[in-house]
């Protein structure tokens, strides 16, 4: 028997389909991703411990100028987040104006410092929020790191997370498939999902590259989407609210439908989820609206006090009334009358029988 040899062929590759928007929100339904969540346990650190994590290996590189300038953006930041309402980092940042989007994040926690006495540079903010990301303290939503730039994430991420896992698909990549330059691009895009949703290579899952293709495709966030932002519990009411701002999205602009929903879901139904575990209706009994509307009444900030303290005062909601009557006022009243008009307090939304 004769045996021949040649060289080794990698197998052909397809040519792979660009998928618009409305596709990828199709596959989703498929293959759904993974919640970053808002509490798990590096996000629950204390102040202390996040800083004395960031100061060894593999984040400490030795006390050379990075490392100084990075510690003392990650200081600011923690201190800025602080004034924030939130039991974790993660919330607080959630909370905060730069969790909204990547571009001008730093001008908030720029004008604080400054009003603070302390001299803080956009480049030093960056760097600390880049080591808070690493140390899975804070994971910005894809969104956010889809229109980030910066040149440093993936080679952060890989050395903080799992450089194994990197190594092992540089590995892999077979003669006569993508280039360098796709390779270096396939992987900014899986340093972009570990920041967003936290874990490993091996924990990144369809969905999670759908969401981020997603957000890389320029569209308008859906009313699931912006429901979804809140990691409501119970799923009916979730539907209800989702299938409510569908409605209402025709005859509303894009901020409008925004607000909206963050009255609706965030103020007050999250607010409900977590004063009352496991409520799953919106037939409430009188208390439990008479004590939301205390709440949201007030909010809470938290001052750093000279000594190095934080100080926790309650100061009014300027913006209360305004979400009281989203929750519960006319605004609610579909015009087809598929919805009957709640008040909070009383009924909340739900499909007229």
């Amino acid at each position: 028997m004769t045996i021949t040899t040649g060289p080794l062929l990698a197998p052909s590759v397809r040519a792979v389909k660009s998928l618009a928007g409305g596709e990828i929100e199709t596959y989703l339904q498929m293959f759904p991703p993974r919640s970053p969540g808002t509490d798990w346990v590096t996000t629950r650190s204390s102040h202390e411990e996040v800083l004395h994590r960031l100061d060894q290996p593999p984040f400490e590189n030795g006390k050379d100028s990075t490392h100084l300038m990075r510690m003392v953006g990650a200081r600011l930041l923690l201190r800025w987040l602080e004034t924030f309402e939130g039991e974790t980092w993660q919330q607080r940042w959630n909370a905060s104006p730069g969790a909204t989007t990547s571009i001008g994040w730093t001008a908030a926690p720029l004008a604080w410092g400054t009003a603070h006495g302390r001299k803080p540079q956009r480049a030093g903010l960056e760097s600390g929020l880049l080591a808070l990301v690493c140390a899975d303290v804070i994971r910005p939503s894809m969104a956010w790191l889809s229109s980030s730039m910066s040149p440093h994430l993936r080679g952060a991420i890989e050395t903080a997370r799992d450089p194994k896992g990197f190594t092992d698909l540089r590995n892999a990549r077979m003669p006569g498939q993508p280039d360098q330059r796709r390779t270096s691009k396939a992987l900014n895009a899986l340093a972009r999902i570990l920041a967003a949703k936290g874990g490993g290579i091996d924990d990144i899952v369809v969905g999670d590259v759908l969401e981020l293709l997603l957000a890389a495709t320029p569209t308008f966030t859906s009313p699931a989407q912006l429901v979804d932002r809140f990691d409501l519990k119970c799923k009916p009411i979730r539907d209800l609210l989702v299938s409510y701002l569908t409605e209402r999205q025709p005859s509303i602009d894009y901020v409008t439908l925004m607000q909206l929903s963050r009255n609706l879901v965030g103020y007050f139904w999250a607010d409900l989820e977590q004063h009352h575990p496991g409520i799953d209706s919106l037939h409430l009994a009188p208390e439990v609206p008479d004590s939301w509307k205390a709440r949201i009444a007030v909010k809470t900030v938290k001052h750093r006090m000279p000594n190095g303290t934080v100080a926790t005062t309650t100061e009014p909601r300027i913006a209360a009334l305004m979400i009281r009557l989203a929750c519960g006022g006319s605004t609610w009243t579909s015009p087809n009358g598929l919805w009957t008009s709640p008040s909070v307090g009383g009924r909340g939304p739900s499909r007229a029988q």
